[in-house]
């Protein structure tokens, strides 16, 4: 099954939805799970556990143009990677 992402457009400017700016989902066979970014910059991205018992975001895949500076990148996968312990976290409570 192939999913398409939509974002709306109106005169080249990005029309600003009231989004959560963090989503976690998985596919349906329940073995993958992703983190979607839906602030600039958009982004997907696959949760993979590691070896430290913590998970690491691989396969990103931007929607918007990125800027190259290396430090707002890592800035924004060290936050991802705290929305996905929260979200672990968040589980286990439950």
């Amino acid at each position: 099954m192939e999913i398409m992402f939509t974002f709306l457009n109106w005169k080249n400017k990005m029309i600003s939805l009231n989004m959560d700016t963090w989503v976690f989902g998985e596919n349906l066979f329940g073995d993958r799970e992703y983190i979607i970014h839906n602030k600039y910059p958009r982004f997907i991205g696959r949760i993979e556990d590691n070896e430290e018992g913590g998970a690491d975001v691989i396969d990103i895949e931007f929607f918007d143009k990125v800027k190259s500076d290396p430090l707002e990148l890592a800035k924004l996968m060290r936050q991802a990677g705290d929305a996905v312990a929260e979200y672990w976290r968040l589980l286990d409570e439950r």
